[in-house]
């Protein structure tokens, strides 16, 4: 990715670096390949999402005071930096829906003020571009629930994701059949993506522990306490 240079020269990663900075001259240029009829026929959905992205990150930090970067927390680690950067663009250009976009800011906003580290950050990343936008919303619309689900297609598509888990096995009913609830790493998905923005889920969150799933492997159970996330190691 970094030997491709646009018109004047520069590193096409070189100018991504710039936008994640919000460097003027980079944005400039990012609006400039968009305008470019040449590149927007090939690269143009891609790189609005992204400059979507851009935009819904730059308001997230003027409501936080620009108290916080993205900039800081990504390239933070010189060792990390390019790698950071390059995953966040691929991923950001890589969804489908202009919805996902939504996500991947709320869970930004998430990550600026400290409510998840840069590994759950990325993992909630991978998921929401891995997962059809009618999954996720699936999802959100059954959170509350807390109830075994049988037989739905979307069920198989979010367990793939890890958003939800088989919890009821029964070999005299079909693959396809089983029972799934939703996981902890699918709540953490809504709470911190999905429904980020959404006030009263996110009373429901502070309100309520989370139903632990009933497995007999060890795994994690979690709760929001005074309005973040609180997991624990459980046997």
């Amino acid at each position: 990715m970094n030997d491709i240079k646009i018109s004047d020269g520069v590193p096409f990663l070189q100018m991504i670096f710039g936008c994640f900075k919000g460097e003027p001259d980079s944005l400039l240029k990012l609006d400039g390949l968009l305008l470019d009829k040449g590149i927007a026929l090939i690269a143009g959905i891609p790189l609005y999402q992204f400059k979507k992205y851009l935009e819904g990150v730059k308001k997230v930090e003027d409501d936080l005071g620009n108290a916080v970067h993205l900039a800081d927390k990504l390239f933070g680690d010189e060792k990390k930096a390019e790698e950071n950067g390059i995953r966040v663009y691929e991923m950001v250009t890589s969804v489908d829906s202009t919805g996902k976009i939504h996500y991947l800011i709320n869970a930004t906003r998430a990550f600026l003020l400290d409510e998840i580290d840069l590994t759950t950050f990325f993992r909630i990343f991978s998921a929401i571009k891995s997962t059809q936008i009618e999954d996720l919303e699936f999802l959100k619309n059954n959170i509350e629930k807390g109830e075994t689900i049988y037989g739905n297609i979307q069920i198989l598509a979010l367990a793939r994701s890890g958003l939800m888990i088989l919890t009821d096995e029964d070999y005299e009913r079909g693959a396809e059949e089983q029972g799934y609830k939703i996981s902890t790493f699918g709540y953490m998905v809504d709470c911190f993506a999905l429904s980020y923005d959404d006030d009263e889920r996110i009373k429901y969150y502070k309100n309520h522990e989370i139903p632990q799933i009933n497995l007999q492997i060890p795994h994690d159970e979690f709760k929001v306490e005074g309005g973040k996330l609180v997991i624990e190691e459980t046997l």
